[in-house]
């Protein structure tokens, strides 16, 4: 919730900032909502709920991390430099392995618990 009303606020207003570091501070907040979720739910987690909560966390903190210190990334904000282009290569790739792995993770948990509520399901059926 607080991730929203940081993206929704004119932040550029007040503080000088571009577009990418207006997102990155949304995302450092989205990313420690799911770490702080994680660290307070940590003993009625299941292990892979708590490895989903985690990569999602660490995800966007890293995400946050490169559009706040890497003002660039905006269209308009400047020129970028050939290293700046291949960064930005390597950073999509990078973020595209990891944002399919951690959906993977994801998928992975809400089969496991739909296939455990089946056969729970089942088993005071019969």
């Amino acid at each position: 919730m607080i991730a929203l009303v940081i993206f929704m606020t004119p932040l550029q207003h007040f503080i000088e900032l571009s577009r990418p570091q207006h997102y990155g501070l949304s995302l450092l907040v989205l990313g420690s909502g799911y770490l702080f979720q994680c660290a307070f739910s940590w003993r009625k987690l299941t292990k892979l709920e708590r490895l989903c909560y985690l990569t999602t966390g660490l995800f966007f903190e890293s995400v946050s991390i490169i559009f706040i210190e890497n003002s660039w990334l905006g269209s308009k904000s400047t020129v970028p430099t050939e290293a700046q282009e291949d960064l930005r290569k390597y950073l999509m790739v990078y973020y595209l392995f990891f944002g399919l792995l951690m959906s993977s993770l994801w998928l992975w948990l809400v089969y496991q618990k739909t296939r455990s509520n089946t056969q729970n399901k089942e088993t005071r059926d019969s």
